[in-house]
């Protein structure tokens, strides 16, 4: 059924992939969770740590690896790459090797 809703929804309209049960209904919030904390216990994954900081590490992964805020941005579908920079962690850490960076620069500039 969800493939024939989506047969009819004009191509620039879709947006990002839609996650199907095994009945090929979308998943509801709640139960991709359920199944998610599951899957989770059985893999040994403390409670503390939930699906969503699954996006925040991928961002975070990929600003430490140096790949252009602009290519995590659109990996992982954000509309803007403030909301990119927002998910990426260590921010004070990334700040402070800038400054050093910059007072670095300025040294090898100076006369």
């Amino acid at each position: 059924m969800v493939q024939k809703v989506l047969a009819v929804v004009p191509n620039n309209l879709k947006k990002g992939p839609v996650i199907v049960t095994s009945a090929k209904t979308p998943f509801r919030s709640l139960t991709y969770g359920t199944l998610w904390r599951s899957i989770a216990d059985k893999a040994g994954i403390p409670k503390e740590i939930m699906n969503r900081d699954s996006r925040a590490g991928a961002a975070t992964e990929a600003t430490d690896a140096n790949v252009p805020l602009e290519s995590a941005r659109q990996a992982l579908q954000h509309s803007n790459t403030q909301t990119t920079a927002r998910y990426s962690r260590n921010a004070g850490e990334k700040t402070a090797e800038v400054a050093k960076a910059r007072v670095a620069a300025r040294s090898k500039n100076k006369p």
